[in-house]
């Protein structure tokens, strides 16, 4: 006998998180400053933030580089 599943409709929650008034400074070079959202963590060499999701950086003009671990 076979059987079929029907999966249910999954829900995306949009939520916004408020976590207050944060300044991060974003120094005017080529390395930029890490961002991981989770942990808000925040350092200017990839090592100093395990798991980063954004890379701000820029001399003359801003860039923005987003970590992709599934490319890794």
């Amino acid at each position: 006998m076979a059987g079929a599943t029907l999966a249910a409709p999954v829900v995306a929650r949009a939520d916004i998180v408020y976590s207050g008034l944060i300044n991060i400074n974003l120094p005017s070079t080529t390395a930029g400053v890490y961002i991981n959202f989770v942990t808000g963590v925040t350092g200017t060499t990839p090592g100093a933030v395990p798991g980063w999701d954004l890379n701000p950086w820029g001399t003359t003009a801003l860039n923005i580089w987003a970590n992709n671990p599934a490319a890794c």
